[in-house]
Formats: structure tokens, sequence, C-alpha cells
């Protein structure tokens, strides 16, 4: 029976940490501003990535939020192709909770455009 109390106890905590981890998520998406796309290239405007990493640090400072992120380049396989990604990864740093996505990098057909 101590088994089934202790698994229910865990699972509270992980929908807690959940639940904090999103409400921190949130503050975070409601106070990001948007990003001036002042950068131009390839007939494209577009936003200076190191302003979207200060402005996203500065939210989180600001509002003390519970919530961090990092991102490694790697490949991932889609529909049988290699294709290079950022994996970013937000969580917290109290629960450890996290949340990931990948965003693909493009790097090829901007070569083939030059």
């Amino acid at each position: 029976m101590q088994d089934v109390t202790s698994n229910q106890g865990v699972a509270i905590v992980e929908s807690q940490s959940k639940i904090d981890f999103l409400k921190n998520l949130k503050s975070l998406r409601m106070g990001l501003n948007g990003i001036d796309k002042s950068l131009n290239g390839y007939g494209y405007r577009y936003q200076d990535f190191n302003e979207i990493i200060r402005e996203i640090k500065q939210v989180i400072k600001s509002n003390n939020l519970d919530i961090d992120f990092v991102q490694c380049p790697t490949i991932k396989s889609f529909d049988g192709n290699i294709v290079n990604v950022i994996t970013t990864t937000f969580y917290s740093t109290k629960t450890g909770y996290s949340y990931s996505f990948d965003t693909p990098i493009y790097t090829e057909e901007l070569k083939s455009i030059e």
C-alpha cells in the first residue's frame, strides 16, 4: 500500500512541476517584446539571433522566473533525410522539468543561393 501512496505522491509532484513550469513559460512568452527584423540578407529581413537571446534572458531575470534554457546544434533524421537543427530545451531550475523542440537550420539552401 505504501508503494501506491508513494507513486501518487510522485505523480502529484510531477504534475505540479509541470504546472509551475508552464506558468513560468507563459510569463516568459507574455513578457517578450517584438524584436525588430533589422538584418537583411538573401532578399529577406530577419532578426538578430543574439538580440533574441538577450531579450529572453532579460525577461527571465526581470521577472525572476524559475526557467532557463540551453541550445545545442545537432542533426536529426526526418523522413530519412538528415537535417541540421538547433535543439532548444527550456527547463525549471528548481524541479528539472523540461521541454525541448528542434528548429531546422537550412544551411544547404543558403549555400546554393550564393
